[in-house]
């Protein structure tokens, strides 16, 4: 992995902890909770699907991680919801 990718990880790392975070931290239902966790995954996978069409090459790999763990983290509050 080059320091490019490292950096991406990082940053994206950050922005999905800082969001999760501020998220569960906010004052509301469990059900506006989880709505607030699903919209939030959507945006970031919109955000890493937008950055793969502009050619981040040198990323995919680390991009390809984040949006696995990003559908894996979507599918457990879809689980829990239901529960």
């Amino acid at each position: 992995m080059n320091s490019t990718s490292k950096i991406l990880l990082v940053a994206l790392g950050g922005i999905v902890l800082g969001a999760t975070a501020g998220i569960l931290l906010a004052p509301k239902s469990g059900k506006e909770t989880r709505k607030d966790l699903m919209n939030k995954i959507n945006e970031l996978k919109k955000q890493i699907t937008d950055m793969l069409a502009k050619g981040s090459d040198t990323a995919s790999e680390t991009i390809d991680d984040m949006k696995k763990k990003l559908s894996a983290m979507e599918e457990e509050l879809k689980s829990k919801k239901k529960a």
